[in-house]
């Protein structure tokens, strides 16, 4: 279990980098990526958005079973 909780703090870390990534993309220099990058930017921050979610649901059931504060 304390490997797979490892593992999904690393999940949650590049997650929310690439998320963070794809904003600055989709949003705040858009002018400086063609169409399709834009698209694929704005499609990837709702996956990376699903992907965090989903990984610190794992890390929260992770510290459950470990017997740990659940925060």
């Amino acid at each position: 279990m304390s490997h797979l909780l490892k593992y999904s703090n690393i999940v949650i870390l590049i997650s929310f980098i690439a998320f963070l990534l794809s904003l600055q993309i989709s949003y705040i220099n858009a002018e400086h990526f063609s169409l399709n990058s834009q698209i694929t930017a704005h499609i990837s921050t709702i996956i990376f958005a699903a992907i965090i979610k989903v990984a610190y649901v794992v890390r929260c059931a992770c510290l459950y079973h470990l017997g740990m504060e659940v925060r």
